[in-house]
Protein backbone atom coordinates (compact mmCIF):
# COMPACT_ATOMS: atom_id res chain seq x y z
CA UNK A 1 0.00 0.00 0.00
CA UNK A 2 1.47 3.12 -0.69
CA UNK A 3 2.19 5.58 1.71
CA UNK A 4 1.20 8.95 1.94
CA UNK A 5 4.74 10.36 2.00
CA UNK A 6 4.89 8.66 -1.16
CA UNK A 7 2.11 10.72 -2.27
CA UNK A 8 3.13 14.09 -0.72
CA UNK A 9 6.72 12.89 -2.34
CA UNK A 10 4.90 13.00 -5.61
CA UNK A 11 2.86 16.68 -4.67
CA UNK A 12 6.11 18.32 -4.07
CA UNK A 13 6.99 17.32 -7.63
CA UNK A 14 10.51 15.47 -6.24
CA UNK A 15 12.40 12.68 -8.55
CA UNK A 16 10.04 9.45 -9.04
CA UNK A 17 12.34 7.26 -7.01
CA UNK A 18 11.20 7.94 -3.62
CA UNK A 19 14.06 7.27 -0.75
CA UNK A 20 13.90 4.55 1.73
CA UNK A 21 15.48 5.71 4.79
CA UNK A 22 16.26 2.22 5.39
CA UNK A 23 12.66 1.95 7.88
CA UNK A 24 10.66 -1.29 7.74
CA UNK A 25 7.67 0.72 7.52
CA UNK A 26 6.16 4.17 6.49
CA UNK A 27 3.70 5.96 9.35
CA UNK A 28 -0.24 6.33 7.80
CA UNK A 29 -1.96 7.20 10.58
CA UNK A 30 -2.25 11.10 9.50
CA UNK A 31 -3.65 10.40 6.49
CA UNK A 32 -6.49 12.52 7.75
CA UNK A 33 -4.20 16.02 8.12
CA UNK A 34 -2.37 15.04 5.03
CA UNK A 35 -5.44 14.13 2.63
CA UNK A 36 -7.11 17.13 3.51
CA UNK A 37 -4.01 19.43 3.33
CA UNK A 38 -2.46 17.82 -0.52
CA UNK A 39 -4.67 16.84 -3.07
CA UNK A 40 -4.82 13.43 -5.05
CA UNK A 41 -3.08 13.62 -8.66
CA UNK A 42 -6.06 13.91 -11.15
CA UNK A 43 -3.72 11.89 -13.47
CA UNK A 44 -3.43 8.87 -10.70
CA UNK A 45 -6.08 5.66 -11.28
CA UNK A 46 -4.40 4.55 -7.89
CA UNK A 47 -5.14 7.26 -5.78
CA UNK A 48 -8.58 7.64 -6.13
CA UNK A 49 -10.67 9.71 -3.66
CA UNK A 50 -12.62 8.36 -1.14
CA UNK A 51 -15.35 9.84 -0.46
CA UNK A 52 -16.65 7.72 2.29
CA UNK A 53 -13.55 7.20 4.52
CA UNK A 54 -14.24 8.98 7.84
CA UNK A 55 -10.67 9.96 7.78
CA UNK A 56 -10.27 9.84 11.75
CA UNK A 57 -10.87 6.05 11.33
CA UNK A 58 -8.58 4.93 9.19
CA UNK A 59 -5.73 3.08 10.99
CA UNK A 60 -2.47 2.97 10.52
CA UNK A 61 0.51 0.54 8.97
CA UNK A 62 2.82 1.66 11.97
CA UNK A 63 4.89 4.26 13.35
CA UNK A 64 7.93 5.27 11.16
CA UNK A 65 7.58 8.62 9.54
CA UNK A 66 5.28 11.77 9.82
CA UNK A 67 5.09 14.73 7.68
CA UNK A 68 4.14 17.66 9.74
CA UNK A 69 1.56 19.19 7.64
CA UNK A 70 1.22 23.43 7.66
CA UNK A 71 -2.42 22.93 9.15
CA UNK A 72 -3.37 25.90 11.42
CA UNK A 73 -5.14 23.88 13.81
CA UNK A 74 -5.98 26.35 16.88
CA UNK A 75 -3.72 29.67 18.12
CA UNK A 76 -1.17 27.35 20.46
CA UNK A 77 -1.65 30.02 23.39
CA UNK A 78 -5.42 30.27 23.43
CA UNK A 79 -5.73 25.88 23.77
CA UNK A 80 -4.19 23.47 26.33
CA UNK A 81 -2.75 20.94 25.20
CA UNK A 82 -5.88 18.40 26.00
CA UNK A 83 -8.06 20.15 23.88
CA UNK A 84 -5.83 19.87 20.98
CA UNK A 85 -5.51 16.73 20.98
CA UNK A 86 -9.15 15.64 22.49
CA UNK A 87 -13.06 15.85 22.77
CA UNK A 88 -15.03 14.75 24.94
CA UNK A 89 -14.91 14.79 29.51
CA UNK A 90 -10.55 15.51 29.96
CA UNK A 91 -10.91 17.33 33.58
CA UNK A 92 -9.77 14.37 35.30
CA UNK A 93 -7.04 14.27 33.07
CA UNK A 94 -5.99 17.86 33.60
CA UNK A 95 -3.41 16.61 36.74
CA UNK A 96 -1.66 15.05 34.58
CA UNK A 97 -0.46 17.68 32.11
CA UNK A 98 3.24 18.86 32.11
CA UNK A 99 3.60 22.55 31.88
CA UNK A 100 6.57 24.70 32.80
CA UNK A 101 9.21 22.05 30.53
CA UNK A 102 11.87 24.46 30.02
CA UNK A 103 13.46 25.76 26.64
CA UNK A 104 17.06 25.43 25.15
CA UNK A 105 18.72 27.99 22.97
CA UNK A 106 21.57 28.47 20.90
CA UNK A 107 22.45 32.34 19.84
CA UNK A 108 19.94 32.01 16.55
CA UNK A 109 16.65 30.02 18.25
CA UNK A 110 14.87 29.20 21.18
CA UNK A 111 13.34 25.49 21.44
CA UNK A 112 10.35 25.71 23.97
CA UNK A 113 7.87 22.79 25.25
CA UNK A 114 4.81 24.35 26.49
CA UNK A 115 3.19 21.51 27.63
CA UNK A 116 3.06 17.71 27.66
CA UNK A 117 0.31 14.86 28.74
CA UNK A 118 1.69 10.94 28.46
CA UNK A 119 -1.43 8.25 28.52
CA UNK A 120 1.31 5.36 28.83
CA UNK A 121 1.81 4.76 25.08
CA UNK A 122 1.65 8.38 23.36
CA UNK A 123 3.54 12.01 24.63
CA UNK A 124 1.13 14.56 23.30
CA UNK A 125 3.00 17.73 23.30
CA UNK A 126 2.98 21.84 22.21
CA UNK A 127 6.03 23.07 21.10
CA UNK A 128 7.59 26.50 20.08
CA UNK A 129 10.77 28.03 18.06
CA UNK A 130 11.44 31.58 18.42
CA UNK A 131 13.75 33.30 16.37
CA UNK A 132 16.13 35.19 18.13
CA UNK A 133 17.70 37.74 15.70
CA UNK A 134 16.20 39.04 12.39
CA UNK A 135 17.77 36.60 10.18
CA UNK A 136 16.81 33.59 12.22
CA UNK A 137 13.19 34.79 12.38
CA UNK A 138 13.77 35.57 8.58
CA UNK A 139 15.05 31.99 8.07
CA UNK A 140 12.54 30.09 10.20
CA UNK A 141 9.46 31.93 8.67
CA UNK A 142 10.43 31.53 5.26
CA UNK A 143 10.84 27.83 5.82
CA UNK A 144 14.49 27.72 5.17
CA UNK A 145 16.06 26.71 8.14
CA UNK A 146 13.29 23.22 8.75
CA UNK A 147 13.76 22.46 4.70
CA UNK A 148 17.85 22.61 4.93
CA UNK A 149 17.95 20.44 7.73
CA UNK A 150 16.26 17.60 5.72
CA UNK A 151 19.41 17.82 3.21
CA UNK A 152 21.85 15.37 4.53
CA UNK A 153 18.99 12.38 5.14
CA UNK A 154 17.01 13.60 1.58
CA UNK A 155 18.70 15.21 -0.46
CA UNK A 156 18.28 18.76 -2.39
CA UNK A 157 14.99 17.93 -4.02
CA UNK A 158 12.96 17.30 -0.82
CA UNK A 159 14.59 20.80 0.20
CA UNK A 160 13.20 22.07 -2.79
CA UNK A 161 10.45 20.67 -2.09
CA UNK A 162 9.49 22.00 1.64
CA UNK A 163 10.70 25.27 0.52
CA UNK A 164 7.96 25.61 -2.41
CA UNK A 165 5.42 23.97 -0.26
CA UNK A 166 6.16 25.58 3.21
CA UNK A 167 5.65 22.25 5.01
CA UNK A 168 7.72 21.35 7.73
CA UNK A 169 8.53 17.63 6.81
CA UNK A 170 9.56 14.38 8.98
CA UNK A 171 12.92 15.60 10.42
CA UNK A 172 11.89 19.01 11.53
CA UNK A 173 10.57 17.97 15.29
CA UNK A 174 12.50 15.03 16.46
CA UNK A 175 12.63 12.71 19.62
CA UNK A 176 14.61 9.77 21.35
CA UNK A 177 11.79 8.02 21.02
CA UNK A 178 13.97 5.11 19.47
CA UNK A 179 16.45 4.84 22.14
CA UNK A 180 13.84 4.42 24.88
CA UNK A 181 11.79 1.44 23.29
CA UNK A 182 15.63 -0.35 22.52
CA UNK A 183 16.34 0.45 26.04
CA UNK A 184 12.82 -1.27 27.61
CA UNK A 185 13.71 -4.66 25.22
CA UNK A 186 11.53 -3.85 22.42
CA UNK A 187 12.46 -3.40 18.33
CA UNK A 188 11.45 0.18 16.91
CA UNK A 189 10.07 0.61 13.27
CA UNK A 190 11.66 4.27 13.62
CA UNK A 191 11.19 7.88 14.66
CA UNK A 192 7.68 8.19 15.39
CA UNK A 193 6.64 11.70 16.03
CA UNK A 194 4.25 13.68 14.07
CA UNK A 195 1.83 16.19 14.32
CA UNK A 196 0.32 19.55 12.85
CA UNK A 197 1.47 23.44 12.75
CA UNK A 198 -0.44 25.96 14.58
CA UNK A 199 -0.71 29.18 14.30
CA UNK A 200 2.09 31.11 15.13
CA UNK A 201 1.76 32.81 18.88
CA UNK A 202 4.21 36.06 17.64
CA UNK A 203 5.81 37.24 14.66
CA UNK A 204 9.25 35.27 15.69
CA UNK A 205 8.24 32.07 16.04
CA UNK A 206 6.12 29.13 14.99
CA UNK A 207 4.12 26.23 17.02
CA UNK A 208 3.17 23.22 16.76
CA UNK A 209 1.24 20.08 18.17
CA UNK A 210 3.21 16.73 18.75
CA UNK A 211 2.52 13.47 19.03
CA UNK A 212 5.18 10.46 19.87
CA UNK A 213 3.79 7.05 20.04
CA UNK A 214 5.21 4.22 21.61
CA UNK A 215 3.46 1.74 19.51
CA UNK A 216 3.33 -0.35 22.80
CA UNK A 217 2.21 0.14 26.01
CA UNK A 218 5.12 1.20 27.65
CA UNK A 219 3.30 2.88 31.38
CA UNK A 220 5.60 5.10 33.51
CA UNK A 221 8.68 5.68 32.88
CA UNK A 222 11.79 6.39 34.63
CA UNK A 223 13.62 7.76 31.56
CA UNK A 224 12.44 11.23 30.03
CA UNK A 225 11.52 11.90 26.46
CA UNK A 226 13.57 14.21 24.82
CA UNK A 227 12.35 16.97 21.91
CA UNK A 228 14.16 18.75 19.70
CA UNK A 229 14.01 21.09 16.68
CA UNK A 230 15.79 19.04 13.74
CA UNK A 231 17.64 22.09 12.96
CA UNK A 232 19.00 23.04 16.31
CA UNK A 233 20.17 19.25 17.03
CA UNK A 234 19.67 17.10 20.54
CA UNK A 235 21.65 18.91 22.16
CA UNK A 236 19.28 21.49 22.57
CA UNK A 237 16.98 18.97 23.54
CA UNK A 238 14.00 19.56 26.50
CA UNK A 239 12.89 16.99 28.65
CA UNK A 240 9.64 15.67 29.40
CA UNK A 241 9.47 13.55 32.48
CA UNK A 242 7.28 9.82 31.71
CA UNK A 243 6.91 9.10 35.70
CA UNK A 244 3.00 10.43 35.85
CA UNK A 245 0.06 8.30 34.08
CA UNK A 246 -3.33 8.23 35.03
CA UNK A 247 -4.50 5.09 36.37
CA UNK A 248 -5.34 2.65 33.93
CA UNK A 249 -7.12 -1.09 33.12
CA UNK A 250 -4.04 -4.14 32.85
CA UNK A 251 -5.53 -7.56 32.04
CA UNK A 252 -4.09 -10.58 30.37
CA UNK A 253 -6.62 -12.65 29.46
CA UNK A 254 -4.72 -15.28 27.24
CA UNK A 255 -8.15 -16.22 25.64
CA UNK A 256 -9.15 -17.01 22.17
CA UNK A 257 -11.51 -14.52 19.95
CA UNK A 258 -12.85 -14.27 16.21
CA UNK A 259 -10.64 -11.14 15.70
CA UNK A 260 -12.23 -10.33 12.04
CA UNK A 261 -15.27 -11.74 10.84
CA UNK A 262 -14.84 -10.10 7.26
CA UNK A 263 -11.49 -12.42 6.78
CA UNK A 264 -12.24 -14.98 10.09
CA UNK A 265 -8.59 -14.28 11.57
CA UNK A 266 -8.94 -16.08 14.79
CA UNK A 267 -6.38 -14.96 17.74
CA UNK A 268 -5.72 -15.45 21.29
CA UNK A 269 -5.71 -12.37 23.27
CA UNK A 270 -2.86 -12.25 25.67
CA UNK A 271 -2.46 -8.36 26.80
CA UNK A 272 -5.46 -5.64 26.88
CA UNK A 273 -5.01 -2.12 28.49
CA UNK A 274 -7.27 0.82 28.72
CA UNK A 275 -6.31 4.50 30.02
CA UNK A 276 -8.96 7.47 28.94
CA UNK A 277 -7.01 8.60 25.74
CA UNK A 278 -5.40 4.98 24.82
CA UNK A 279 -6.45 1.24 23.91
CA UNK A 280 -4.10 -1.20 23.20
CA UNK A 281 -3.87 -5.66 23.14
CA UNK A 282 -1.59 -7.59 21.48
CA UNK A 283 -2.18 -11.17 21.21
CA UNK A 284 -0.83 -14.34 19.10
CA UNK A 285 -2.43 -15.66 16.07
CA UNK A 286 -3.85 -19.37 15.80
CA UNK A 287 -3.10 -19.22 12.01
CA UNK A 288 -2.18 -16.36 10.06
CA UNK A 289 -5.32 -15.56 7.90
CA UNK A 290 -3.52 -13.33 4.67
CA UNK A 291 -6.03 -11.11 3.08
CA UNK A 292 -6.16 -10.13 -0.26
CA UNK A 293 -7.11 -6.40 0.08
CA UNK A 294 -5.35 -4.18 2.82
CA UNK A 295 -9.07 -2.64 3.93
CA UNK A 296 -9.79 -6.41 5.45
CA UNK A 297 -7.39 -6.13 7.69
CA UNK A 298 -9.00 -3.08 9.58
CA UNK A 299 -11.35 -5.48 11.06
CA UNK A 300 -8.35 -6.74 13.63
CA UNK A 301 -8.25 -3.45 15.50
CA UNK A 302 -11.95 -2.88 16.03
CA UNK A 303 -12.15 -2.67 19.46
CA UNK A 304 -15.21 -1.17 21.85
CA UNK A 305 -15.83 -0.10 25.38
CA UNK A 306 -18.32 -0.87 27.76
CA UNK A 307 -19.26 1.80 30.72
CA UNK A 308 -21.15 0.39 33.56
CA UNK A 309 -23.87 2.53 32.70
CA UNK A 310 -24.47 -0.05 30.15
CA UNK A 311 -23.13 2.63 27.08
CA UNK A 312 -20.82 0.58 24.46
CA UNK A 313 -18.69 2.82 22.55
CA UNK A 314 -17.24 1.74 19.52
CA UNK A 315 -13.25 1.89 18.13
CA UNK A 316 -15.24 4.32 15.33
CA UNK A 317 -17.14 6.66 18.18
CA UNK A 318 -14.23 6.74 20.26
CA UNK A 319 -12.37 8.12 16.62
CA UNK A 320 -9.76 5.66 18.07
CA UNK A 321 -6.74 5.94 15.28
CA UNK A 322 -3.48 4.61 15.66
CA UNK A 323 -1.58 1.42 14.27
CA UNK A 324 -0.61 -2.23 14.41
CA UNK A 325 2.37 -4.44 14.31
CA UNK A 326 2.87 -8.41 13.62
CA UNK A 327 4.92 -11.10 12.30
CA UNK A 328 3.97 -14.44 11.24
CA UNK A 329 3.48 -15.55 15.44
CA UNK A 330 1.90 -12.41 16.68
CA UNK A 331 0.41 -9.10 16.91
CA UNK A 332 -0.24 -5.52 18.64
CA UNK A 333 -2.75 -2.80 17.70
CA UNK A 334 -2.67 0.62 19.47
CA UNK A 335 -4.94 3.47 19.26
CA UNK A 336 -5.88 7.31 20.84
CA UNK A 337 -8.76 7.80 21.41
CA UNK A 338 -10.09 11.46 19.82
CA UNK A 339 -13.37 10.82 22.02
CA UNK A 340 -12.43 10.47 25.45
CA UNK A 341 -15.26 7.98 26.82
CA UNK A 342 -14.68 8.41 30.71
CA UNK A 343 -11.82 10.19 32.25
CA UNK A 344 -12.38 7.97 35.23
CA UNK A 345 -11.35 4.47 34.56
CA UNK A 346 -13.88 3.32 37.58
CA UNK A 347 -16.68 4.10 34.80
CA UNK A 348 -15.11 1.13 32.75
CA UNK A 349 -17.39 -2.11 32.76
CA UNK A 350 -15.51 -4.31 30.05
CA UNK A 351 -13.39 -3.95 26.85
CA UNK A 352 -15.26 -5.54 23.54
CA UNK A 353 -12.21 -7.36 20.99
CA UNK A 354 -13.58 -8.98 18.18
CA UNK A 355 -16.55 -11.76 19.71
CA UNK A 356 -15.48 -11.54 23.20
CA UNK A 357 -15.68 -8.89 26.36
CA UNK A 358 -13.28 -8.90 28.92
CA UNK A 359 -14.51 -7.37 32.56
CA UNK A 360 -12.26 -4.70 33.57
CA UNK A 361 -12.54 -6.66 37.09
CA UNK A 362 -10.74 -9.56 35.45
CA UNK A 363 -13.03 -11.89 35.67
CA UNK A 364 -13.67 -14.22 33.10
CA UNK A 365 -14.29 -13.23 29.36
CA UNK A 366 -17.83 -13.62 27.96
CA UNK A 367 -19.24 -13.87 24.40
CA UNK A 368 -20.44 -10.88 22.70
CA UNK A 369 -24.10 -10.68 21.90
CA UNK A 370 -24.57 -11.12 18.32
CA UNK A 371 -27.86 -9.14 18.47
CA UNK A 372 -26.19 -6.17 19.23
CA UNK A 373 -24.55 -5.60 15.56
CA UNK A 374 -20.88 -4.62 16.50
CA UNK A 375 -18.73 -6.75 14.33
CA UNK A 376 -17.61 -4.90 10.70
CA UNK A 377 -18.58 -6.51 7.82
CA UNK A 378 -18.60 -5.93 4.21
CA UNK A 379 -20.71 -4.45 1.51
CA UNK A 380 -20.26 -5.64 -1.79
CA UNK A 381 -23.30 -4.83 -3.71
CA UNK A 382 -23.60 -3.03 -6.35
CA UNK A 383 -19.60 -3.26 -7.39
CA UNK A 384 -19.21 0.34 -9.06
CA UNK A 385 -22.46 1.31 -10.63
CA UNK A 386 -21.00 3.10 -14.07
CA UNK A 387 -22.92 5.75 -15.55
CA UNK A 388 -21.70 7.32 -18.24
CA UNK A 389 -17.82 6.32 -17.13
CA UNK A 390 -18.02 8.14 -13.81
CA UNK A 391 -17.69 5.80 -10.87
CA UNK A 392 -19.80 6.96 -8.23
CA UNK A 393 -19.56 4.25 -5.86
CA UNK A 394 -23.40 3.91 -4.74
CA UNK A 395 -24.02 1.48 -2.03
CA UNK A 396 -27.40 -0.66 -0.72
CA UNK A 397 -28.94 1.60 2.02
CA UNK A 398 -30.74 -1.28 3.33
CA UNK A 399 -27.68 -3.78 3.42
CA UNK A 400 -25.84 -1.21 5.50
CA UNK A 401 -28.63 -0.89 7.99
CA UNK A 402 -29.09 -4.67 8.10
CA UNK A 403 -25.50 -4.67 8.92
CA UNK A 404 -25.71 -1.88 11.90
CA UNK A 405 -29.07 -3.32 13.09
CA UNK A 406 -31.22 -0.09 12.23
CA UNK A 407 -34.17 0.38 12.57
CA UNK A 408 -35.43 0.14 8.57
CA UNK A 409 -38.74 1.17 6.68
CA UNK A 410 -39.45 1.20 3.27
CA UNK A 411 -42.45 3.48 1.92
CA UNK A 412 -43.13 2.03 -1.28
CA UNK A 413 -45.57 5.08 -2.63
CA UNK A 414 -42.88 7.47 -2.16
CA UNK A 415 -39.96 5.08 -2.92
CA UNK A 416 -38.16 6.39 0.33
CA UNK A 417 -35.70 4.30 3.21
CA UNK A 418 -36.07 5.72 6.33
CA UNK A 419 -33.54 4.45 8.86
CA UNK A 420 -33.21 5.42 12.57
CA UNK A 421 -29.64 4.62 14.11
CA UNK A 422 -28.12 5.65 17.22
CA UNK A 423 -31.14 8.27 17.25
CA UNK A 424 -30.33 9.89 14.25
CA UNK A 425 -32.82 9.71 11.48
CA UNK A 426 -32.14 9.18 8.01
CA UNK A 427 -34.56 9.37 5.12
CA UNK A 428 -33.30 8.72 1.44
CA UNK A 429 -35.54 8.64 -1.14
CA UNK A 430 -34.68 7.18 -4.87
CA UNK A 431 -33.50 9.31 -7.73
CA UNK A 432 -32.60 12.44 -5.15
CA UNK A 433 -29.85 14.56 -5.05
CA UNK A 434 -30.65 15.15 -1.26
CA UNK A 435 -31.25 13.08 1.87
CA UNK A 436 -32.77 14.05 4.96
CA UNK A 437 -30.73 13.90 8.46
CA UNK A 438 -32.41 14.14 11.68
CA UNK A 439 -34.98 16.59 9.32
CA UNK A 440 -32.13 18.79 7.68
CA UNK A 441 -32.09 18.35 3.89
CA UNK A 442 -28.58 17.48 2.76
CA UNK A 443 -26.81 17.82 -0.78
CA UNK A 444 -25.54 14.44 -1.97
CA UNK A 445 -22.09 15.25 -4.50
CA UNK A 446 -19.21 13.82 -5.48
CA UNK A 447 -15.76 15.11 -6.27
CA UNK A 448 -14.11 14.15 -10.18
CA UNK A 449 -11.51 15.90 -12.53
CA UNK A 450 -12.30 17.62 -15.89
CA UNK A 451 -10.67 17.29 -18.91
CA UNK A 452 -8.11 19.76 -18.06
CA UNK A 453 -7.08 17.88 -14.73
CA UNK A 454 -8.90 20.22 -12.28
CA UNK A 455 -10.75 19.00 -9.16
CA UNK A 456 -14.67 19.73 -9.65
CA UNK A 457 -18.06 18.68 -7.52
CA UNK A 458 -21.57 16.96 -9.09
CA UNK A 459 -24.65 16.37 -8.03
CA UNK A 460 -24.52 12.70 -6.65
CA UNK A 461 -27.94 11.14 -6.93
CA UNK A 462 -29.21 8.35 -5.42
CA UNK A 463 -30.42 5.29 -7.94
CA UNK A 464 -33.65 2.29 -7.56
CA UNK A 465 -31.51 -0.72 -6.63
CA UNK A 466 -31.55 -4.38 -7.70
CA UNK A 467 -32.61 -5.23 -4.24
CA UNK A 468 -36.18 -5.09 -3.13
CA UNK A 469 -36.84 -2.00 -0.62
CA UNK A 470 -33.89 -0.49 -1.10
CA UNK A 471 -31.74 2.40 -2.59
CA UNK A 472 -28.02 2.93 -4.06
CA UNK A 473 -27.08 5.50 -1.90
CA UNK A 474 -23.39 7.07 -1.40
CA UNK A 475 -23.14 6.04 2.19
CA UNK A 476 -20.34 8.32 3.06
CA UNK A 477 -22.74 11.29 4.38
CA UNK A 478 -24.61 8.75 6.51
CA UNK A 479 -21.90 6.68 8.27
CA UNK A 480 -20.69 9.84 9.12
CA UNK A 481 -23.56 11.66 10.82
CA UNK A 482 -23.81 8.06 12.27
CA UNK A 483 -20.40 7.85 13.14
CA UNK A 484 -19.78 4.83 11.83
CA UNK A 485 -16.39 3.99 9.86
CA UNK A 486 -16.57 3.60 6.07
CA UNK A 487 -13.52 2.20 4.29
CA UNK A 488 -13.51 1.52 0.21
CA UNK A 489 -11.64 -1.03 -0.27
CA UNK A 490 -10.05 -1.40 -3.81
CA UNK A 491 -7.09 -3.54 -4.96
CA UNK A 492 -4.64 -1.71 -8.13
CA UNK A 493 -3.01 -3.77 -10.81
CA UNK A 494 -1.16 -0.99 -11.40
CA UNK A 495 -3.65 0.17 -14.24
CA UNK A 496 -7.00 -0.33 -13.11
CA UNK A 497 -8.54 -0.44 -9.56
CA UNK A 498 -10.69 -3.19 -8.83
CA UNK A 499 -13.70 -2.99 -6.11
CA UNK A 500 -14.01 -5.37 -3.48
CA UNK A 501 -16.50 -3.89 -1.60
CA UNK A 502 -16.80 -1.07 1.81
CA UNK A 503 -15.56 -1.94 5.26
CA UNK A 504 -18.27 -1.10 7.45
CA UNK A 505 -16.58 -0.47 11.32
CA UNK A 506 -19.62 -0.02 13.86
Amino acid sequence: MRSHIHELWEDLELSPQYPEPGLDRVMDRVMDQIEAEEPEHPASQTKRRRPMHKKKLLLSLAAALVVLTGSAVAVANHYGVLDLFFTGDTSQLEPYVQTDLGSAENEDYRFTVNSAYYDGMTVYATVTVEGLNEQAVEDLKSNKVIAECHREVWGQEMVDGLMKSGSTGPDAIMCNMHAIIMDDGHECSGTGIGGAELPASSDTSRSWKVDANFDRWMGPLDTPLKIWAGFMGEEYAVEVPLDMVIGSIYLTPDTEVLLNPITGQQATITDICFAPTQLYFAGEWDERVESEAYMEDLGNDWCAVRLKDGTILTASQMERIGGRGSDHNGFYSYGDLGTVPTSDISNVASIIIGNMEFPADGSDPIPVDSDLHLAPFLITYPLYPDREGVHRCLRSFRQLCEGLGADYTWNDATQTATAIYRGITVQVPVNSTQITIDGQAVELTYVTYDQNGDEITLPNPTEPSELEQDVLVDVGTICDAWKVGAVWNGVSDGENTVDQGLIILP
